[in-house]
């Protein structure tokens, strides 16, 4: 059974004044090293020769940036969990990744990972479909159809994508 993260939220309050918290934090750290590089690169491009320039760019890109990226990564989950982006259709971008979550398994109706493909237009009749039960989708080598459970819902009982993934959650 899948839980949505705004569930979560509404079960521990304390949770969302955290994240609020830690949200503001993380967006003080990635200002003040922003501050930093762009520092350290103005003086490196003002006091350095060119080969010494060149290795100091090189060590603040590795070093330094990399920190920044996980801050940014960071602060884009944090601000997705506590806003969540409504479609003008009315899902949000956590309603899709539970529906992406949905047992493919389950939905197909078997524990085997090697079945008859399940897609209309198939005609091999032969065992030739793949599930990946950890990824979560299904793969067949005979006429090369691919589907997540949002897409095997839309094939299989002929809905759009919004349809597909309300029926899912």
């Amino acid at each position: 059974m899948l839980i949505k993260i705004s569930e979560l939220l509404s079960v521990f309050p304390d949770a969302e004044a955290y994240l609020e918290d830690r949200q503001k934090t993380l967006k003080d750290v990635l200002d003040s090293k922003t501050k930093l590089i762009k520092e350290r690169q103005d003086y490196n491009r003002q006091n350095r020769q060119d080969f010494e320039r060149w290795f100091f760019d090189l060590f603040i890109e590795v070093f330094l940036k990399k920190d920044t990226k996980k801050l940014e990564r960071e602060i884009k989950r944090n601000d997705w969990i506590l806003n969540p982006i409504k479609k003008g259709n009315g899902i949000t971008e956590q309603d899709i990744e539970i529906a992406k979550a949905y047992p493919l398994m389950d939905l197909i109706g078997t524990d085997k990972t090697i079945i008859n493909c399940p897609n209309p237009d198939h005609e091999d009749k032969n065992p030739s479909c793949s599930i990946n039960k950890k990824a979560n989708f299904l793969y067949c080598f005979s006429c090369n159809y691919y589907a997540d459970s949002i897409k095997y819902v839309q094939d299989n009982l002929g809905l759009g994508f919004v349809d597909a993934v309300r029926r899912l959650i």
